[in-house]
Order: structure tokens, then C-alpha cells, then sequence
């Protein structure tokens, strides 16, 4: 998706559906994503080929225009999962975010195993990191990731800051670790279904918004405003990332 950075920050017409509040800003910044996929190596980029997110490696977006993000997420009715514009109601599907993002599609919904099931695979990530271990930041990701050969440890990186990047984050500035404990081999993340988890994380990440006065909001804000820019704005003429 290509924005401009003149774009009109006004949704003309749209009534505020959701918590107001000053702003709202993100815990981990595309940037971070954008900068891993262009130091990707040749093997890294192999890998996620095959790991089904091969549609990512083309993923350019240094940052969001906030206030236009911020009146995207007024008018999500999380209820409905939509958009709301004047009279119009604009439905978001599974096949909206992998035409927007191009996430696997898979028809497996995700599921999360105990951390006692994966104790070993936690304990073997987590000795990547020397120091504050409960302390993991997107970017400590970031560089442990340059250069790192494809191993089990690269593949839950590249999964953790994905998620974390598109689909959604924590309340706290440490990551989202939830997808350690995926529950299965990381080779068959293709046959799952992503679209349907960020939606879901979406939903929860609205309901979160509106209860709290925090101004960081944990769902997909990404795709919410690409999705935006690419439907309304563009009538989805436009599917590149760039800004």
C-alpha cells in the first residue's frame, strides 16, 4: 500500500464510534518490520517463502500518518467488524487482510499450547538474550535477527516481530510472546489462518481501547488504515507498501 503523506487526514462525514482520546500510537513501529525484511539474507528470504509470508518480502512502511490512523480507528465497529462512513458500512473479511497484508490464509485457526508444553523451545529462545530476559523489545529482535542463520530460534523471531508488528502487541513495551507457543512445527505456519487471528486480536485490542485510557492501542492499526487507504481512498487500485 503506497501512502502520501498529504493525505487528508478528515474522514468526511464519519461520526466517532470509539473511546476518544488525544492520539493513539503503537508499541512496535513497521519500520522495525521493514527494516528485517531488507537485511534479510538469501536464506532467511527462502525460508519465509516457504513459510507462506513470501507476499511480506515486499513490505515497505517506515510509519503510519497518525491522525489519519486515528480517525480510521473511530469509525471500526468492532462489533460488526467494519468500517462506518456516513451511511455506509464497509464489512472487513478474512480475504481483506490477506488482499491488504498478504498473510497466509491457511484453514487451520491457531492454537496456543501450554508453556509447560513448550518449555524447551521458550527456554532455548529466551538464551539468545544474555540480560533482562523478561525485558524483550521488538528491537532486541531486530538484532539478534541480522545475519542469523535458520534455525528454530530465526523462525520464532521472524514469527514474534511479525506479529507483533502487524497483527497486535501487549500493554507493556515488551513483546508479545504468546506465538512461542504455537502449537506446531514452525514449517507449517502456511497452513494456518492469520487473517482470522488478527481480526480476532483486533476486536479484543478495541474492546481494550475503550475500557482504558491508554493512548497505545494493541491491534493491527496497520492493516486498519492500509485497508482504509486501499478501499476507500484508492478503491483498492493500489497494493504496494510504501511510505
Amino acid at each position: 500500500m503506497r501512502y502520501n503523506n498529504k493525505e487528508s487526514v478528515v474522514i468526511e462525514g464519519a461520526k466517532h464510534i470509539n473511546k476518544q482520546k488525544d492520539e493513539v500510537k503503537l508499541r512496535v513501529s513497521p519500520r522495525l518490520f521493514s527494516e528485517v525484511i531488507y537485511f534479510l539474507t538469501p536464506e532467511q528470504r527462502k525460508w519465509v517463502q516457504k513459510a507462506g509470508f513470501s507476499l511480506l518480502l515486499e513490505f515497505q512502511l517506515e510509519m503510519l500518518p497518525a491522525k489519519l490512523s486515528y480517525n480510521v480507528l473511530q469509525i471500526f465497529d468492532h462489533n460488526s467488524v467494519s468500517l462506518k462512513i456516513k451511511d455506509k458500512e464497509i464489512n472487513i473479511t478474512e480475504d481483506d487482510v490477506f488482499d491488504v497484508l498478504g498473510l497466509p490464509h491457511g484453514d487451520l485457526s491457531i492454537r496456543l499450547g501450554t508453556e509447560d508444553e513448550y518449555r524447551e523451545r521458550i527456554d532455548a529462545w529466551l538464551a539468545q538474550f544474555k540480560y533482562d530476559k523478561d525485558q524483550i523489545t521488538a528491537q532486541r529482535l531486530v538484532q539478534v535477527m541480522r545475519g542469523q542463520p535458520v534455525t528454530e530460534n530465526f523462525k520464532l523471531n521472524f514469527l514474534l516481530l511479525m506479529s507483533n508488528a502487524l497483527l497486535g502487541t501487549t500493554t507493556s513495551s515488551y513483546i508479545d510472546r504468546q506465538l512461542l507457543r504455537f502449537d506446531d512445527d514452525l514449517d507449517n505456519l502456511r497452513k494456518y489462518n492469520w487473517p482470522e487471528f488478527l481480526l480476532d486480536y483486533l476486536v479484543l485490542a478495541t474492546e481494550n481501547w475503550n475500557r482504558t485510557t491508554t493512548t497505545f492501542f494493541r491491534g493491527s492499526l496497520v492493516f486498519l488504515t492500509l485497508f482504509y487507504v486501499d478501499r476507500v481512498r484508492n478503491k483498492g487500485k493500489d497494493k504496494h507498501w510504501s511510505c
